[in-house]
């Protein structure tokens, strides 16, 4: 039984496996909790007559009982935050996911398999060589331009989907790609790129009062890399 366990364990994908929960996700991707909270579960808002209405999630959480994300997860809402800086609008956002799965690719992650693009307000994906907008169904866009957001996005080469990413956590920031988050890497936390060390412990020893000089000469990384682990965990939320 115990080698079945350890067998089932090995075959499953670290990338769909449920290991976040929103409040750390949260923290990662630079965003409130209750943002977060809201594209994984819905929310009442206020309308101009004073009615609620109810908006419908825009992504399904890995476990929609305890509200645990994983990669996939936490990726696709990075996504999503590239659309948000581009001010593309929720409403727009969830119009361009109905319209891929029903009528390009029924898939649980819509957000990671494709190059995604904006026009103006519109979302675009490219189709043997034209440009489709998901957002006006049936028309073609005559430019693209490519979210800094989802260039941060590494893919495998043969699925196309994500392997690691670098958070962009503000999109008014020019933050380098030191910082990734690597589901295979230190239980998904974000870490140093080519090493296992996380951006939040370089940061705790730095707020335990030692200095950046003393932290390049015990692990031996450049000054930039300890300064942007530091910046990635003291950045403060997005709204």
């Amino acid at each position: 039984m115990a080698l079945a366990v350890e067998s089932y364990i090995r075959s499953l994908d670290a990338r769909e496996i449920p290991r976040y929960n929103l409040s750390e996700a949260a923290r990662y991707l630079g965003m409130t909790e209750t943002r977060l909270r809201n594209w994984f579960t819905g929310y009442f808002y206020p309308t101009g007559s004073g009615e609620r209405r109810w908006a419908e999630p825009i992504l399904k959480p890995a476990d929609a009982t305890s509200q645990s994300l994983s990669f996939y997860d936490i990726a696709s809402a990075h996504v999503i935050l590239g659309f948000r800086g581009k001010k593309i609008s929720l409403k727009a956002v969830r119009a361009a996911i109905r319209y891929y799965v029903t009528e390009i690719d029924p898939q649980r992650y819509p957000l990671l398999s494709e190059d995604f693009y904006t026009f103006g307000k519109d979302i675009i994906i490219e189709k043997l060589g034209q440009h489709i907008s998901l957002t006006k169904p049936g028309q073609l866009a005559m430019s693209k331009i490519v979210e800094r957001y989802l260039n941060r996005i590494e893919r495998d080469p043969k699925t196309k989907m994500p392997v690691r990413f670098a958070p962009l956590r503000s999109p008014s920031l020019r933050g380098h790609d030191i910082i990734v988050i690597d589901p295979n890497v230190s239980y998904g936390k974000p870490v140093i790129r080519g090493t296992r060390i996380t951006a939040e412990f370089i940061a705790k020893r730095k707020q335990n009062g030692e200095s950046v000089s003393a932290l390049v000469k015990d692990y031996k990384l450049s000054r930039r890399v300890i300064q942007e682990a530091i910046s990635y965990s003291s950045h403060k939320k997005a709204a």
